[in-house]
């Protein structure tokens, strides 16, 4: 299918939106493959900056006509210029998307982690182990 334009889009393109690469990689052609349903070319330097490549067709529309999650979750990182993290989070925000519970901050637990020592039933020490405290 190769390169199509999304009309939505369009005003993205002064940040650095270049538009959408349908059936494989923009970097190596239709018809080349790669694991995710797509992926954005959003880091400084990178080759093709600004592109988002999709494998199917089907990836690109709702049923409604308006552009996929996948569509908006891409282009938040082509207009964050970062990976899943809380710029992405807030560019995705910002848009109007909402958040996959998987790409939500996880809170992490207060505890640390120190070596104690590991007896065996005799007494005899038998090593360390990791514990939190």
């Amino acid at each position: 299918m190769g390169v199509i334009h999304i009309q939505k889009f369009e005003k993205y393109k002064k940040e650095g939106y270049m538009g959408v690469f349908v059936g494989g990689c923009v970097n190596r052609g239709e018809g080349s493959s790669f694991r995710a349903q797509g992926h954005a070319h959003c880091f400084k330097g990178s080759t093709n900056e600004g592109w988002i490549c999709v494998r199917s067709k089907k990836r690109l529309f709702m049923a409604n006509g308006k552009p996929s999650r996948l569509l908006w979750h891409e282009l938040a990182h082509i207009l964050s210029k970062a990976g899943h993290t809380d710029k992405w989070r807030a560019k995705m925000k910002e848009l109007g998307q909402p958040l996959e519970a998987r790409y939500k901050k996880k809170k992490r637990l207060a505890y640390r982690v120190i070596n104690v020592p590991y007896f065996l039933p005799c007494g005899k020490r038998y090593g360390w182990v990791k514990k939190r405290v």
